[in-house]
């Protein structure tokens, strides 16, 4: 419903702001306001340039009607729409009716209208028209159209953060907020309430989790079960790697770090000294061939090295049969991801069909909306990446076969959103896939979910995750969005260890309590990975293979 207005005094239906006429003015009127728009507010109490109460009453509509953007506001405050922060010195003058309730210290600058908002923070706050948050506590100035805040200093900050809960309740803060991302003092204060901070899920478990290391910290920290392989699932794992077993089984290898690992001790196994590290699925997938005595893993013999691989896709021929079992311990969706600002400046389509982006992807569609498409692929070997090309019906050997596809020499991290560029000169976007669980738990970097930290790497940058067939990537509140299982494109994401480990004459215990079956300790840690943002499957679908529940040990192959 759009936001009204009504003169004091007068009866009857309200108005829509935007369709309240604007009061007539004459040059002479709008030569005084170009004098006096830089001056500050005079003491008298009607100075003869100040214009009429009637006037002041009547506010500027943020929109010039319903079909431009968002719905209307009578605010005074408006979000900024990219241009260029105001010069300093430029103040609007503030009215009694406009100042009321504002901190003393605001002072109201073109180009950046919010509206008031008292919600279920303790601590009165506005928001933006976007969805951005802003704390009112102490606030200091805004800079820009990015809604940045100078950094706090005064203790009494840091303990209304404690007493009014803005961080967990509120949505997106500024990262110089002190709320923010990057804001070390709330992190240590989240590892400080993690104890009492975990469900009773978990602590039926329990787990003690704290914060997830990107790879076992320190590195000669060697745990019963060492993994490599997919970029999408490592921060999942770290969490498990320190719920499970009070962080004494699993060793999860990041896809990103250092050129080399080494994941065994030498009095242990002197192969696995200075291996390099496996980057995606398909790297991780066959470092664990070459563990088992298949080949060499980049010409080294790594012979016992890895315990199991981190896949974000299932094999490619799928059998109830093989020398390789892939477990299943939840749920991931893919989307598509383009940069925020060729959405809104550009007016990227935020809904696309499976049907368009085959389309784009085949170089059939190179136009949308107007706007010229560059489709980006993730680095071979990613599991992202094999998956996504079976959505868009295209083999990894056809690749070749359509020029459009920007692989930017096989340099594109997968999930990484800062890859994503866009044209205003040229009228173009990138376009990208895009994990929905990664993006959830880059989104949600430095807090706590669940009684998890996590403490992941947020590599989001300005992407933005679009609808696929009319339907959203994630479901929940913005501020704290959880995975769409319904969304139209989904997958089951796995461990995948060597068959002979889980079942015959001698079955690793270690691998068999950790991953297999429903009472297995990483399905029993539910909480951690829809923590972690990926969605979570107790019963198998039936008829669909790729559909099990957490733990199966149905689906298989030789690779």
């Amino acid at each position: 419903m759009p936001a009204t207005t009504r003169r004091p005094g007068r009866t009857g239906t309200a108005r829509p702001c935007w369709a309240t006429p604007r009061r007539r003015t004459t040059p002479a009127r709008r030569a005084r306001r170009r004098r006096d728009r830089h001056r500050r507010r005079p003491t008298r109490a009607r100075p003869r340039h100040r214009p009429s109460r009637r006037l002041q009453w009547r506010r500027r509509p943020a929109h010039p009607g319903p079909t431009r953007g968002s719905r209307p506001t009578c605010s005074w405050w408006r979000c900024s729409s990219g241009r260029p922060p105001p010069s300093p010195g430029r103040r609007w003058r503030n009215s009694a009716r406009a100042s009321a309730g504002r901190p003393d210290n605001y002072r109201k600058q073109p180009g950046i209208r919010f509206r008031e908002f008292f919600g279920h923070c303790r601590v009165p706050a506005f928001t933006c028209e976007d969805g951005q948050f802003i704390w009112r506590k102490r606030w200091r100035d805004i800079a820009g159209p990015t809604f940045a805040l100078r950094p706090f200093s005064r203790i009494e900050d840091q303990e209304s953060i404690d007493s009014g809960s803005p961080c967990r309740h509120c949505g997106v803060l500024p990262v110089a907020h002190p709320c923010g991302k990057g804001s070390t003092s709330v992190k240590r204060q989240n590892l400080a309430r993690v104890g009492a901070a975990l469900g009773a899920a978990v602590l039926a478990l329990g787990l003690a989790v704290g914060p997830a290391a990107a790879d076992p910290d320190p590195a000669t920290d060697y745990r019963q079960l060492a993994g490599a392989g997919s970029d999408t699932t490592q921060d999942v794992l770290n969490g498990l790697g320190l719920a499970v077993g009070g962080g004494d089984v699993i060793a999860s290898w990041d896809a990103r770090g250092t050129a080399t690992i080494t994941t065994k001790a030498a009095a242990q196994n002197a192969n696995c000294q200075g291996m390099v590290r496996p980057n995606g699925s398909g790297q991780g997938r066959t470092a664990l061939r070459a563990s088992e005595g298949d080949g060499l893993w980049q010409g080294k013999n790594i012979t016992g090295c890895i315990d199991f691989a981190r896949s974000s896709s299932a094999p490619s021929s799928p059998s109830t049969t093989g020398n390789y079992t892939y477990i299943p311990f939840g749920v991931d969706a893919m989307s598509y991801a383009v940069h925020s600002a060729a959405v809104g400046d550009l007016g990227f389509p935020t809904n696309l069909t499976r049907r368009q982006l085959e389309g784009i992807y085949k170089c059939v569609i190179t136009r949308v909306n107007g706007i010229d498409v560059n489709p980006l692929l993730p680095q071979s070997g990613s599991g992202s990446r094999q998956f996504w090309l079976a959505q868009v019906d295209i083999l990894e050997e056809e690749i070749p076969s359509y020029p459009c596809i920007d692989q930017r020499n096989n340099t594109i991290q997968e999930h990484d959103g800062r890859v994503l560029q866009w044209s205003l000169t040229n009228n173009s976007a990138d376009i990208v896939p895009f994990s929905v669980g990664q993006y959830i738990a880059q989104g949600n970097a430095g807090e706590t979910h669940g009684g998890v930290l996590i403490d992941v790497e947020n590599r989001r940058g300005s992407a933005v995750l679009g609808r696929v067939n009319g339907v959203a990537p994630t479901t929940g509140p913005a501020a704290d969005p959880v995975l769409n299982t319904v969304f139209p494109i989904v997958r089951d994401v796995y461990n995948v260890v060597p068959t002979h480990d889980i079942e015959g004459a001698s079955p690793d215990a270690a691998i068999v309590s950790t991953f297999a079956g429903p009472n297995s300790a990483v399905c029993q840690a539910r909480p951690v990975v829809e923590a972690f943002g990926f969605g979570f499957r107790t019963t198998s679908v039936p008829g669909d293979p790729l559909k099990l529940a957490c733990g199966a040990t149905t689906l298989r192959a030789n690779s």
